[in-house]
């Protein structure tokens, strides 16, 4: 499943991914978001974001818009590509990490799957907890 999303994925899916972790970072909750302005603020490094894909100058913009209003830090981020996160972005702030990506999904997905597996497997039929 991995591969076919990164086969798949297209501008327009890009788009979308960088919007939908805008939205993300901008709804966070007050205690997520101070987490991540002191991490940002005690790390000697910058906030670093990872995408699966190159930005546009458009999409480097309102990240960075967006962790300067989140965050209440003026600095620059640095901007990485990573193949290896399918489709998604990650911020981290010296020990903080915040993602959303397809892959998280996906490890979701094969965790409940294997969790419904091994149930079946002990009971010998499926959990009826409907």
């Amino acid at each position: 499943m991995r591969r076919a999303l990164r086969e798949l994925a297209d501008d327009s899916l890009e788009e979308r991914i960088v919007e939908r972790f805008v939205g993300r970072l901008r709804a966070m909750g007050a205690e997520d978001r101070e987490r991540i302005a002191a991490a940002a603020r005690e790390a000697a490094e910058a906030i670093r974001i990872r995408t699966a894909f190159p930005l546009s100058d458009a999409q480097r913009a309102a990240l960075t818009d967006a962790i300067a209003e989140t965050f209440g830090v003026e600095s620059s981020p640095r901007f990485e590509t990573d193949p290896e996160l399918v489709a998604g972005v990650t911020l981290r702030a010296g020990g903080v990490e915040v993602a959303w990506t397809l892959d998280g999904y996906l490890q979701d997905l094969e965790e409940s799957i294997r969790e419904a597996f091994h149930e079946t497997a002990q009971t010998g039929r499926p959990d009826d907890d409907a």
